[in-house]
């Protein structure tokens, strides 16, 4: 993993250079620089090493110099991330000629407001969204702020209809939830960009390519001197939808009888939103996060840097429950015992340590009826016969 540390070379965007802090110390300006280098992509390769199973040391070295230097290092770690790069097709549906395949640059890394909080007439500082709080870390004795980041995403020359994305895998129940909300950010990737000539989109399903709904919202681009949370998160960059209508655009396709296969797409607002296959928003498996070139006129590439942030769900459902339980116990002298009970519990019903998604989703109503009878009871005790009998009926309904 080799850096160019030659003066020229040390700026934003370049060498893996993520952000700088300059400091004033005494008169003199100290740089500090923040690089984010992707381990699955090397510069070089030496021996006969593959994969990164077996790694066993780490040597950091520099040469090339012609004269004496001091380099100080602060915070060195390696970084992992849940999110991964989605390397399959994403190309928009349609009836044109999918391009060749090519190198958009791609980069995956974090903002956040520990590290790149400083302001900088050459970058825009990363500050919180409109009416998030940082958590208080309640374990340290004292008032200690928790870190607040957001997933950054970056792309160069993305061709016109073309996008690229990052997944994760998880295993939610979001069917008790009324709305979905998050936050984005745009800004310029040494090309000039325009408001509304790249999307962001957010895909949640059972997969990622057969059944899932698509929320997507045209970025307005934050530029140089911005520094308010309103100028940086504007409010027409934010993700703010009803599940409700993402039920409605899937119930719409199937009364026109439209192929489930293909994507099934309108306009909602700002977003627009799509439905394919038949996606279950109670086994939610997968969430996408991307960045889409929408069809334009021009045909020409784009580049953009987001900032994705606060995914969350909001609006649960409040139906108040009950349930109820009823016994009998009937002895009839010595010639029978008769037990009956019945159980019904309504929609919503829960304990008070139960999830949201734990709560009951369906009516249910049951009864059962037994008894022990003693036949021999009415025929002469003289005979000496005994004839016990057991009967019940029990029924259940689910609604």
């Amino acid at each position: 993993y080799e850096t160019d540390l030659r003066p020229g070379g040390l700026e934003i965007g370049l060498n893996y250079i993520t952000d700088k802090i300059v400091n004033n110390i005494n008169g003199d300006e100290v740089t500090w620089y923040q690089f984010r280098i992707p381990v699955r992509q090397p510069t070089g390769r030496h021996g006969n090493i593959t994969g990164f199973k077996s790694i066993r040391f780490l040597r950091m070295y520099a040469d090339g110099w012609r004269q004496p230097v001091v380099l100080r290092l602060a915070n060195f770690r390696l970084v992992g991330s849940q999110w991964r790069k989605f390397q399959d097709n994403l190309y928009e549906h349609g009836l044109y000629e999918i391009p060749e395949p090519y190198n958009a640059n791609f980069d995956v890394s974090v903002v956040n407001i520990e590290e790149n909080g400083a302001v900088s007439g050459d970058k825009i500082p990363y500050v919180l969204p409109p009416g998030i709080q940082r958590d208080v870390d309640n374990t340290s004795p004292i008032v200690r702020y928790q870190n607040e980041q957001s997933l950054k995403l970056c792309v160069k020359d993305l061709k016109d209809r073309d996008a690229r994305a990052v997944f994760k895998n998880i295993t939610t129940d979001l069917i008790n939830y009324g709305r979905l909300k998050m936050f984005f950010h745009a800004q310029e990737n040494e090309d000039d960009l325009e408001d509304d000539e790249l999307h962001a989109f957010l895909r949640l399903g059972t997969d990622f390519k057969e059944n899932y709904y698509v929320v997507e919202v045209p970025l307005k681009v934050t530029r140089l001197g911005a520094s308010t949370p309103e100028e940086i998160w504007p409010k027409e960059n934010e993700i703010d939808i009803a599940f409700d209508d993402l039920y409605a655009l899937k119930s719409r396709r199937n009364r026109l009888g439209i192929n489930v296969d293909l994507p099934f797409s309108d306009t909602l607002g700002l977003y627009r939103i799509t439905v394919e296959g038949r996606p279950d928003m109670q086994s939610v498996q997968t969430i996408m996060i991307g960045i889409r070139n929408p069809e334009s006129p021009d045909e020409a590439p784009k580049s953009v840097c987001i900032w994705a942030n606060e995914m969350r769900v909001t609006d649960f459902e409040k139906t108040a429950g009950w349930a109820a339980n009823a016994y009998l116990n009937a002895k009839m002298a010595d010639f029978a015992m008769v037990s009956a009970s019945t159980r019904y519990t309504s929609f919503g019903f829960g304990g008070i340590q139960q999830r949201i998604a734990e709560r009951t989703r369906e009516e249910t109503f049951e009864y059962d009826v037994s008894a022990n009878i003693t036949l021999d009871k009415f025929i002469p005790e003289k005979a000496g016969i005994k004839i016990p009998m057991y009967v019940s009926f029990e029924d259940r309904k689910i609604t």
